[in-house]
């Protein structure tokens, strides 16, 4: 007398069992992680120096001194070259709250990345089951500006955004 049947029988439940809970995946991928919302809460303007953003963030992705030109790295889109844009553009919101002067010069950072959201739908092909991944996401944008007055060392203001797109 043989338990085939009887085997065969429970493969197919425990199969059938592992169906609904085909591998669902939620969670962000970022591609760079280093402006974090936490660290970026202990920025104290008058407080805070230099070498402390660089330590946090690293080293900016643009260093903007007052009436000068600077290069902007290419962006994901394709581009290939750096851009030459006016200084200007990285103090513009500071010279409401500030007179900006010869000593100052801004750090900024920018961090593109994508909160991928999905589940992976288990199809059966022969004995085995492959998973058929359906992901959506939001493109995240963040920036942070950091005016630095370089006589002082100090920082004496920053401007942190975020931004998605669909």
């Amino acid at each position: 007398m043989t338990n085939k049947p009887q085997s065969n029988k429970l493969m197919v439940l425990a199969l059938a069992a592992l169906i609904p809970a085909g591998g669902c995946v939620w969670g962000s991928v970022l591609y760079d992680r280093t402006l974090e919302k936490e660290t970026i809460k202990n920025i104290q303007p008058g407080k805070t120096s230099r070498m402390n953003i660089i330590e946090w963030f690293g080293p900016p992705t643009v260093l903007a001194n007052k009436d000068d030109e600077v290069l902007l790295p290419p962006l994901d889109t394709g581009e290939e070259e750096m851009r030459k844009v006016s200084s200007q553009v990285f103090f513009k919101y500071f010279l409401k709250r500030h007179a900006i002067s010869e000593d100052h010069v801004v750090y900024y950072y920018f961090n593109e990345g994508e909160d991928i959201n999905g589940f992976a739908i288990p199809i059966p092909l022969g004995a085995t089951f492959v998973s058929l991944p359906a992901t959506y996401g939001d493109l995240q944008l963040s920036e942070l500006w950091v005016l630095v007055n370089r006589k002082t060392g100090k920082v004496e203001d920053y401007v942190y955004l975020e931004s998605k797109e669909k």
